[in-house]
């Protein structure tokens, strides 16, 4: 993300549960659009917009890190750690993200098969097909997620 914004290319994030100091001071300063996973756990933050700024571009690209997920969704990944996105407030935030927005692409990310763990690589191929809903528009996004 440090290099997109090296490249002036606006980033927001969601579901973040670990940075360091640096990465913490940065997002400050540069006031960069967030909603870390703690704060999806403490208040309703359904809004009935976007959650992005309206002054955000209208074509973007995801990067979805499927280390957002808590464990029990995704355990097969380079770095589980608790207090994670269950699968609903994912594709709910996914949804309200491209939801006014043109998706460009996207990439998943993070993923570490383990041998004999099958739930975590259809989990995130299910994530796949989801994304790949939401980019051809809302109604497509949405059967995909209920198919």
């Amino acid at each position: 993300m440090k290099r997109a914004l090296d490249l002036d290319i606006p980033i927001a994030q969601f579901g973040v549960r670990s940075l360091c100091r640096e990465e913490h001071e940065l997002r400050e300063k540069l006031n960069i659009p967030r909603l870390d996973s703690v704060e999806l756990h403490r208040q309703p933050w359904r809004p009935p917009n976007s959650l992005l700024p309206a002054d955000f571009p209208q074509q973007i690209y995801i990067t979805f890190d499927v280390d957002a997920l808590d464990p029990a969704v995704i355990p097969a990944t380079g770095t589980p750690e608790p207090g994670g996105l269950s699968w609903h407030d994912a594709i709910e935030l996914l949804n309200l993200i491209t939801a006014d927005r043109q998706l460009l692409g996207f990439d998943v990310v993070e993923l570490a098969p383990a041998p004999g763990l099958h739930a975590a690589d259809f989990a995130v191929a299910k994530l796949v097909y989801s994304i790949i809903g939401m980019a051809g528009g809302r109604e497509r996004a949405t059967r995909a997620v209920d198919d």
